[in-house]
């Protein structure tokens, strides 16, 4: 209740924000982060948008840009205050679809403007969706800001299962340097060894069996 309460509250604010000014209409503003039309956003902020500016699902402009990998932008909009924890009605973040993309080096500004490594219990959490899509320089300093080596999604999935079954065997090491426990299983009864011997991944597997895997 208190992460609905919140993303509740951040949406209003975000809402209300955008309609006090005219200088460029809402729509203008949200698309010109989504195409990298930094000019146009940086221009609008100064004039008095809200630089937490959003659409009606909650998709805020430090969201757009850090979805878009906009380092400049996402700086900028840091600097003017934008909410960093701020989240869609469907539960995204900036550094929730940054890590999906894997551009580090927004994730490092996110993190430094104070972004939650670890999502909620059970969700989808930054360092599960890097080490879905291999995104290993992603997976590093998430790990080294206190990412949850054993994060688990909704099923109950880990890291080192997506990691184990995508055959992405650095993030595997890297999870196993970090503690992960190759022992957890999903809600089907599923470990990352047979996820990693499913999937063929038979190097993965010798390397789950050195970290304690059964």
């Amino acid at each position: 209740m208190r992460f609905r309460a919140m993303a509740l509250a951040a949406l209003l604010a975000c809402l209300a924000g955008t309609t006090a000014h005219a200088a460029i209409s809402l729509d203008d503003l949200l698309n010109a982060a989504d195409l990298g039309n930094n000019t146009v956003v940086m221009d609008g902020i100064r004039r008095g948008m809200d630089a937490d500016s959003c659409d009606e699902a909650g998709l805020s402009l430090l969201m757009r840009a850090s979805r878009e990998g906009n380092l400049e932008l996402v700086d900028f909009l840091l600097r003017n205050r934008a909410n960093v924890r701020a989240s869609t009605s469907w539960g995204d973040t900036a550094i929730l679809l940054a890590s999906q993309k894997g551009h580090a080096k927004v994730i490092a500004r996110l993190i430094e403007g104070g972004a939650e490594v670890n999502g909620a219990p059970k969700t989808w959490s930054p360092i599960l969706y890097a080490a879905m899509e291999g995104h290993a320089d992603v997976v590093r300093p998430l790990l080294d800001k206190g990412a949850d080596p054993n994060a688990r999604a909704p099923s109950l999935l880990t890291p080192l299962m997506i990691a184990s079954r995508s055959g992405h065997i650095d993030i595997v090491r890297m999870l196993l340097a970090a503690k992960a426990d190759p022992n957890l299983t999903n809600d089907r009864g599923d470990s990352a060894l047979g996820w990693a011997l499913a999937a063929g991944n038979t190097q993965i597997g010798d390397l789950l069996k050195s970290g304690g895997a059964k």
